[in-house]
């Protein structure tokens, strides 16, 4: 997990080259291996850009703003629909899966989705936006969340989330490690990656899911 969407999408490869697998696969190498300051500047990423073979640095260049798009309000709400087909998917129609609990983990897409599918038993959240007030009114189911302290665009949505459940009367359980970032608990991103808050948060979502999905 990290600042960017799943590399699977709803978006078909040979409708939107810039976002097949591989495309994305290469993209997220290069991303991964820039500084933090690097990654959210744009001049200085068409920089660093610069310096790959012209191909390469034409995919890439391609590939970016086409992932970038879903990390917009906008962009993640689009991906709501395939997400909640998944969930159906799961509840009804595959026979491993059918009639048993659902849970989801991620960004801002897992809230997003406890907000808009009534399936769900219980949802993890990682550094995502917060919903809109409206959008929590839906929830009905436990939230976990984790954020790093030093994210404080993301961090500024806590106390917005933690009202609007309390509101619906849905519990909420969250926490804050010192010194991490965005993307903290993605480990494929050296500059993000925070070893110890990975390990805490990773421990508790399991309690947390045992708990929520008991066998």
């Amino acid at each position: 997990m990290g600042f960017w969407p799943p590399i699977s999408s709803p978006v078909r490869a040979r409708d939107r080259p810039a976002l097949a697998r591989e495309r994305v696969v290469e993209a997220l190498r290069f991303l991964g291996g820039l500084p933090a300051a690097v990654l959210t500047d744009g001049a200085a990423r068409e920089a660093a850009l610069s310096r790959l073979p012209e191909p390469e640095a034409l995919r890439i260049g391609e590939t970016i703003p086409a992932v970038l798009a879903f990390s917009t309000p906008a962009g993640l709400r689009s991906l709501v629909g395939p997400l909640r087909t998944a969930v159906r998917h799961l509840w009804y129609e595959r026979p491993e899966t059918r009639g048993q609990k659902v849970a989801s983990v991620g960004e801002g897409l897992s809230a997003l989705l406890a907000c808009h599918e009534p399936e769900p038993s219980a949802a993890a959240v990682f550094y995502g936006m917060t919903p809109s007030a409206e959008e929590l009114t839906a929830i009905r189911c436990p939230i976990i969340a984790f954020y790093g302290a030093q994210d404080e665009r993301v961090n500024e949505g806590i106390v917005g989330f933690a009202d609007g459940l309390r509101a619906a009367d849905m519990p909420f359980e969250w926490h804050l490690y010192a010194g991490a970032g965005h993307g903290f608990f993605n480990d494929t991103q050296p500059a993000y990656y925070d070893v110890t808050a990975s390990r805490d948060a990773f421990a508790r979502l399991l309690m947390f899911l045992l708990k929520a999905l008991p066998a």
